[in-house]
């Protein structure tokens, strides 16, 4: 049973935190892509295939170069190793780190749908 949740090769705690970080990631392009849509759906008087793809073409292209760097080749075992190595203090400093991606992350969102209705309403 262990092995299933905390395997650091495919298990369920390695997809879980792959779709968490996908997901954290994928706010910091979507500010760009509330904006970019806004943007075409107001130069084009309505919601159109343009709008559609700037909506989505930001989040996409990050999304493959992060998939690439990270989880291509299992190049995120090689991280698990690095970590295992370190110390307590270590640990702690990457947590804060971990937080304010993660809430940065949720500022982005809010700031790109902020942008999004400026946009509109401009």
């Amino acid at each position: 049973m262990n092995k299933i949740f905390y395997s650091n090769k495919k298990s369920f705690s390695t997809f879980w935190s792959n779709h968490w970080f996908m997901f954290f990631y994928c706010c910091y392009p979507g500010a760009l892509s509330f904006f970019l849509a806004a943007s075409a759906i107001k130069l084009y008087d309505g919601l159109n295939l343009i709008a559609i793809l700037l909506f989505i073409a930001p989040v996409e292209i990050t999304f493959l170069f992060v998939d690439r760097a990270i989880f291509k080749k299992d190049r995120y075992l090689k991280f698990f190793k690095e970590f295992e190595k370190e110390d307590e203090h270590w640990h702690k400093r990457w947590s804060r780190i971990t937080t304010a991606f993660c809430i940065g992350a949720v500022v982005m969102t809010v700031v790109g749908i902020a942008a999004m209705w400026a946009v509109w309403l401009w």
